[in-house]
């Protein structure tokens, strides 16, 4: 899969971020203003918040990309009220809470050691992770979604865990993913080298 860069995104939806003390809100002008029915807002919450909050509206499917800056300091992705087909990419270096929307989605939390958080939604959702993303947990998977270990091999996961809700996989790097899932069978996990394994929460086995 093939991510496209921020810059390609501001070309392709509205984007605005207005902070809370200020009414004023700003652009920029390489935007496609012509989006119609969907729009692309970030803001600056409590001074308690640790950065920007990025929320996604509307029926049309969006990439973004926040692992370049471009929208620093952003830290959070919130697509609830989305029904597009989203490509949601976290920061490399803060810890992310990345929640799909109402359409199939992509998340990711991003290339770094950070300790995120992904949401699925109502749709099938597609959630990358891997052993070198720290510790992350997938929360509201279902069966017909996909972990995505795309830079880890079967080799690389060395223990796996079941605590009646979660599915825990520990990796050869030390990091682990956390998988709470709400059907009786997981999502699909796949791993680089091509292995597909569902978890059965009834039995308590892979298959």
């Amino acid at each position: 899969m093939e991510f496209v860069s921020s810059t390609d995104v501001a070309q392709t939806m509205l984007v605005e971020s207005a902070d809370n003390t200020d009414s004023s809100v700003y652009t920029d002008t390489t935007v496609n203003t012509a989006v119609d029915t969907g729009y692309y807002q970030g803001y600056y919450g409590s001074p308690y918040n640790d950065g920007v909050t990025v929320n996604v509206y509307g029926t049309e499917s969006y990439i973004v990309d926040l692992s370049s800056n471009y929208y620093y300091p952003a830290v959070n992705i919130n697509a609830t009220y989305s029904s597009g087909a989203n490509y949601l990419i976290g920061d490399d270096e803060a810890d992310n809470i990345i929640i799909a929307g109402m359409g199939p989605s992509t998340l990711w939390g991003g290339d770094g050691y950070t300790d995120d958080v992904l949401v699925g939604g109502w749709n099938y959702d597609t959630f990358y992770c891997g052993k070198y993303n720290g510790n992350d947990a997938v929360l509201n998977a279902s069966f017909g979604d996909t972990v995505w270990l795309y830079n880890t091999s079967l080799f690389d996961i060395i223990q796996t865990s079941y605590d009646g809700t979660t599915v825990g996989l520990l990796f050869s790097t030390g990091t682990a993913l956390f998988v709470s899932c709400n059907d009786v069978f997981s999502p699909t996990f796949v791993t680089a080298d091509g292995f597909q394994y569902i978890f059965n929460r009834a039995t308590g086995s892979w298959q």
